[in-house]
């Protein structure tokens, strides 16, 4: 609605216009009435009507003297001028004064309606324009303020900031994914308590707010949560120090890309600060042993299978990192490095690696995980799993017996270290090694030795051909077979035959 002021000396009329029209129908409210143009000009100042209808002879000042006095402040509003009097000057003097319409006493209703209506468009386009220009204005005193934050960019449309007396800046971190920028923007609080620019870079809403009065933010804080809450998507607060010069905006941007990467070690907090952080540590401190301290316990837990005690350790690396300055990708090299050497600290006493794929498992969920909660909380599990691993190698039969009774099982297949090396999920150099360690002959042997013995049986039955039987015990080329044979055997299988059947030896 816009406002409508009536000046008039007659009550008659003042009353009768307030009446007579709809106001509201056509887009008005009447807000105020005065009986004189000295009246009518301390309530064009104080009410700021968009329209003023007004008589031009009035006692003490007149219509034409106030509408002259109230330009004189770059008044924007619109005027119809009232005269009982059909005289020309006057409404030459009134369109000197840019008001266009000029209504003959007694009012015509129809007349006054007719030129409502145009006014009500043409304060709507003067709304419109002054609203675009506006936007456009702010448009760019946003952008330049974004600018001189994020990368130092001076300009004159900053030169706005420095009215104020303090700054402060508040990042609302979101995932895009999950929740728009438009969704965001919608819910952040108005406040007349400052002046807030806000702008959007990267993943992340910031908000500057300005104020000329020391006060707390601590309420549209509050506020802002409140609003953050009701959303399905989660979104993080993070809050810089108060600064009181403009020329450390760039620095209270800096503080708060660097909280961000401290969310890594607070991700439960909704809003965090320095001064939030600092509450959080305070009388705790920090870590009390070394880095190595620390490891040698690790791993005596490990192979304990103590899980109080993993997960102590583990605790007190958390709050070594809480009060260091590193970054997060540091920090998950640090804790990849620490799997890396418990793992080979278990490799080394069980001479029995871990397969590659599980140590890639875990070393991929360290890195891509955005919380050192979570983090812990998995290795908490990795590092018992490692005492179980340990616990369990000991208790049951070592790789080389695993293979002897795969071989056994299986003689008649193509088998070689590289075949077992996939079937075990080991390297083909730690098989051989470790087989020739533990049974004092290479596997390409033992395994002779065992088709061998396989061939001897199926010899004794006397219900194959040589051939045949070479193929039953893995040996595709019976020449081969044969030569092998009598290598181990000292004889021929044919011997072997001939021998067994003098010596009636069945078995």
């Amino acid at each position: 609605m816009y406002k409508v002021l009536i000046v008039d000396d007659e009550p008659i009329v003042r009353e009768g216009l307030q009446y007579i029209i709809d106001w509201e129908s056509y887009g008005f409210t009447v807000v105020g009435t005065a009986e004189n143009g000295k009246i009518g000009l301390e309530k064009i100042y104080d009410l700021k009507p968009e329209l003023i209808i007004t008589d031009i002879k009035m006692p003490g000042m007149s219509g034409i003297e106030m509408v002259r006095e109230a330009k004189k402040t770059n008044l924007s509003s619109r005027f119809i001028i009232l005269s009982g009097y059909s005289d020309f000057s006057y409404a030459q003097e009134a369109m000197s004064l840019g008001m266009l319409f000029y209504l003959l006493k007694p009012i015509d209703e129809e007349e006054l309606i007719s030129m409502l209506k145009q006014e009500k468009i043409q304060l709507d386009e003067q709304k419109t324009q002054h609203e675009n220009a506006k936007k456009y204005e702010d448009y760019t005193i946003l952008s330049k303020v974004k600018a001189y934050i994020l990368n130092n960019e001076t300009s004159k449309e900053i030169n706005c900031l420095t009215t104020y007396n303090s700054y402060q800046l508040i990042g609302c971190h979101y995932d895009h994914k999950k929740i728009s920028q438009y969704q965001l923007r919608k819910i952040i609080p108005r406040t007349e308590e400052f002046t807030s620019f806000v702008f959007n870079h990267g993943n992340c809403i910031y908000i500057l707010l300005c104020q000329k009065e020391n006060k707390k933010i601590d309420r549209f804080q509050n506020q802002l949560l409140k609003q953050f809450n009701q959303l399905t998507s989660r979104v993080y607060v993070s809050v810089s120090q108060k600064s009181y010069s403009v020329k450390q905006l760039q620095a209270l941007y800096q503080e708060i890309v660097e909280l961000e990467e401290k969310r890594y070690l607070f991700p439960t907090l909704p809003v965090l600060s320095y001064e939030i952080i600092k509450a959080r540590l305070e009388g705790k401190d920090g870590i009390r042993t070394t880095r190595d301290e620390l490891k040698n316990k690790l791993t005596d837990a490990i192979k304990e299978r103590q899980r109080v005690e993993i997960i102590e350790i583990l605790r007190q690396y958390t709050e070594f990192y809480q009060y260091s300055n590193w970054t997060v990708e540091r920090m998950k090299a640090d804790l990849a490095n620490l799997v890396l050497y418990c793992i080979e600290f278990l490799e080394s006493i069980m001479e029995k690696p871990v397969k590659e794929q599980e140590k890639n498992k875990i070393i991929s969920v360290i890195l891509a995980e955005n919380s050192i909660v979570k983090t812990i909380e998995f290795l908490n599990e990795v590092f018992y799993d490692f005492g179980r691993f340990f616990y369990e190698t000991y208790e049951k039969q070592d790789i080389v017996d695993e293979i002897v009774r795969y071989t056994k099982k299986n003689y008649h297949k193509d088998l070689n270290l590289a075949e077992l090396a996939k079937e075990f999920n080991y390297s083909y150099s730690y098989l051989g090694k470790k087989f020739r360690a533990e049974k004092k002959i290479s596997y390409h042997n033992y395994l002779d030795k065992v088709r061998i013995e396989q061939a001897k049986k199926l010899i004794k039955s006397g219900s194959y051909y040589v051939y045949e039987i070479a193929e039953k015990v893995g040996y595709s080329n019976s020449d081969y077979f044969h030569k092998k044979f009598k290598k181990i055997m000292g004889v021929s299988p044919k011997q072997y035959q001939k021998k067994t059947l003098e010596n009636g030896d069945k078995k």
